[in-house]
C-alpha cells in the first residue's frame, strides 16, 4: 500500500519540482548624479549578482546545487536574496512605522525602541527581523567584495556607502534615512 501511494504521488512531486521556480530580483536602481568609475563598477557588481541568481530553480534537499558562478557560498547568497524578497513587505512596514531607519553604512537600525516598550512580542519580532535583514545584507556585501579582489578595507567602506545609497533610494517617502554626515531625516 505504501509503495502504491508513492507511485501515485511521485509524478505529481516531479511535476511540482520541475515547475517551481524562484525569481530573485534586487530592487530597480537608478542612481542620479555623476558617478565615479569605482561607483559604476560597484553598481555593476550588484547588477551582476542579481543576474547570476535570477530565475534559479528550486532544488530538492540533499542534491548539490551547481550554480553558474564560481563561488562556494552561492547557496547562502541565494538564501539571502530570497529572504530579502520574502521579508520586504515586513521591512517596509517597520520602516513606515518610523521605528527602523536606513543607515548610511547599508544596514538597518532600530531608531525608536520606546515605541515598542509596551509590546514585548513586537519588540522581539522587529529586533529579529532587523538582525536577519542586516545579516542578509552582510552576505550580499561580502559577495560583492569577493567579486572584486581589488576591494581593500578602505574600498569596503565605499562599497557599503554605495549599497546604502541604493537602499535609501529604494526607500519610501516618510522612511527615516541617515545622511552621509550622520544626521537623520525623513525621506521626502
Amino acid at each position: 500500500m505504501h509503495t502504491q501511494m508513492i507511485r501515485n504521488y511521485l509524478p505529481v512531486f516531479f511535476i511540482v519540482i520541475a515547475t517551481l521556480e524562484c525569481s530573485i530580483r534586487i530592487p530597480d536602481v537608478t542612481v542620479s548624479g555623476e558617478m565615479d568609475p569605482f561607483e559604476k563598477q560597484v553598481l555593476g557588481l550588484f547588477l551582476k549578482l542579481e543576474n547570476d541568481f535570477q530565475s534559479v530553480p528550486v532544488t530538492t534537499a540533499g542534491k548539490p546545487y551547481n550554480p553558474k558562478t564560481k563561488y562556494s557560498d552561492d547557496r547562502k547568497v541565494l538564501q539571502a536574496l530570497m529572504a530579502r524578497k520574502l521579508k520586504k513587505k515586513d521591512i517596509d512596514e517597520v520602516k513606515q512605522s518610523e521605528i527602523v531607519g536606513e543607515q548610511n553604512n547599508g544596514f538597518l537600525k532600530i531608531l525608536y525602541p520606546e515605541k515598542m516598550e509596551n509590546d514585548s512580542d513586537r519588540y522581539n519580532y522587529i529586533n529579529r527581523l532587523v538582525a536577519e535583514e542586516n545579516q542578509n545584507r552582510k552576505i550580499l556585501l561580502q559577495r560583492v567584495y569577493a567579486m572584486n579582489k581589488n576591494i581593500d578595507e578602505d574600498k569596503k567602506f565605499q562599497v557599503n556607502s554605495i549599497f546604502a545609497k541604493i537602499n535609501i533610494q529604494n526607500s519610501k517617502s516618510g522612511d527615516w534615512i541617515q545622511l552621509a554626515e550622520g544626521g537623520w531625516v525623513k525621506k521626502e
